[in-house]
């Protein structure tokens, strides 16, 4: 037993039940990988083929729901950034209209005037207007992301239309070579 094992390079340490298991292990191993070499010497080439073929289908598959399970997670990951973005803006917002309103006279017509609106009128006027242009600039902020939103859901349904379009190449590639 322990010069069996040791031809075969296998650890011949421990109880006589545990080198008979390991030397029963690498028999059966071996009795397969005979049986398997045997019947890849009995296959014609036709079944070789065949093999191969349904090998790389299943690899291709493999790779096809990899790649879409990548892409959704990377939709996800956008989405979530979007939507991310759109809170960020909507809490900046929030934040200067709330300072604004804390703002005396002097540093509302400071803020009107680096806008380029008028500085004239009592607190309150000037006050009203610099929430209007605040909330102008805001709503433009959101205008801005919801186009970005869109100019990236319909990038990605173009590559979800070219990768329908190359599934469809590559099956029809397949059943021609099934011919």
């Amino acid at each position: 037993l322990m010069k069996e094992l040791k031809q075969r390079e296998l650890d011949f340490k421990g109880s006589q039940d545990v080198l008979s298991d390991r030397l029963l292990a690498a028999v059966q191993a071996d009795k397969d990988a005979a049986d398997e070499a045997r019947r890849e010497a009995a296959m014609t080439e036709e079944e070789k083929l065949a093999r191969e073929m349904e090998e790389q289908a299943a690899e291709e598959e493999r790779l096809r729901v990899e790649a879409e399970e990548a892409l959704a997670e990377q939709e996800a990951a956008d989405m979530d950034e979007f939507a991310k973005r759109e809170a960020e803006i909507d809490e900046a917002a929030a934040d200067m209209r709330q300072q604004a309103t804390l703002l005396p006279k002097k540093n509302l017509k400071k803020h009107l005037e680096k806008r380029g609106l008028s500085t004239k009128g009592a607190h309150d006027v000037l006050l009203a207007r610099l929430l209007k242009a605040i909330d102008e600039d805001h709503a433009a902020h959101r205008e801005q992301t919801f186009a970005e939103r869109e100019a990236w859901e319909a990038e990605q349904a173009a590559l979800a239309e070219e990768v329908a379009e190359r599934e469809a190449a590559l099956a029809h590639l397949g059943r021609l070579n099934e011919k």
